[in-house]
C-alpha cells in the first residue's frame, strides 16, 4: 500500500466516525466505542490511529478540505465582492456543513488542552489560509478602487472577528441568526473601509 493509499484510507476510517462524534458526548467516546458505533475492528483503528484525538483530528482536517474547496467554489461564483465576503464568512452556518461546524466546534475545544503540536499547527493552517483569502478580497477591493488603501491593516482583526462570530455562534438557536449578525457586520465593515469619491 502505498503512502497515498494509506493516508485516504485513514481519512475514510476517520468520516467513518462522524456519526459517533455527533451522537455521542465526546468524553464518553473511547477507541473501543468509535470502532463499534463505526463497524471498524478495534485493532484496524489502532493500526492509522494512536488515539481518539487522532481520529477527531483526521476527521476534522477532512470535513475542513470539503468545506474550504467548495466554499471557495461559491466565493468564485459571487457577483459582487460584498458578496464574496459574505459567502466565504456565513458557508460554515448554511446546512451543507452542520457537521464540520459541530466537529471544528469540538476540535476547537480540544486544541487548548492537547499538548501534541499537531493540534495547534492545524489551527494555525485554517487561520493562515483563511487569512489569506481575505488579504485577497482586501486587494481586490483596493483594486477596484472599493476600499481605502489602508483597509489591509484590517485584515487580521476581520478575521479575528469572525472566530469570535463563530465561538458565539454556539449561543445562538438558529444559523440563521448568526448569518444575519455577520452580514450586518460586514455591511458596516463596507461602508467604513469605503473608499470616498472627492
Amino acid at each position: 500500500m502505498t503512502k497515498e493509499e494509506k493516508q485516504e484510507r485513514r481519512r475514510c476510517m476517520a468520516l467513518s466516525c462522524l456519526d459517533a462524534f455527533l451522537n455521542t458526548n465526546y468524553q464518553n467516546l473511547t477507541v473501543t466505542s468509535l470502532a463499534k458505533q463505526s463497524n471498524i475492528a478495534k485493532g484496524t483503528l489502532y493500526e492509522y490511529f494512536k488515539n481518539k484525538e487522532d481520529i477527531i483530528l483526521e476527521l476534522t482536517e477532512g470535513l475542513y478540505e470539503q468545506w474550504k474547496e467548495e466554499t471557495l467554489k461559491k466565493v468564485n461564483q459571487q457577483n459582487s465582492l460584498k458578496e464574496k465576503f459574505e459567502c466565504f464568512f456565513t458557508a460554515v452556518y448554511t446546512k451543507d456543513f452542520k457537521n464540520y461546524r459541530i466537529i471544528l466546534n469540538i476540535f476547537a475545544g480540544l486544541s487548548h488542552y492537547e499538548e501534541e503540536e499537531t493540534f495547534k499547527n492545524f489551527l494555525k493552517k485554517i487561520y493562515e489560509e483563511h487569512l489569506e483569502v481575505i488579504n485577497s478580497l482586501l486587494e481586490e477591493g483596493i483594486k477596484e478602487e472599493l476600499f481605502i488603501e489602508e483597509a489591509k491593516a484590517l485584515n487580521k482583526g476581520l478575521l479575528n472577528s469572525f472566530i469570535g462570530f463563530f465561538h458565539i455562534s454556539l449561543l445562538n438557536e438558529k444559523e440563521s441568526t448568526s448569518i444575519k449578525e455577520i452580514k450586518t457586520f460586514i455591511d458596516n465593515f463596507f461602508l467604513t473601509i469605503k473608499k470616498r469619491t472627492m
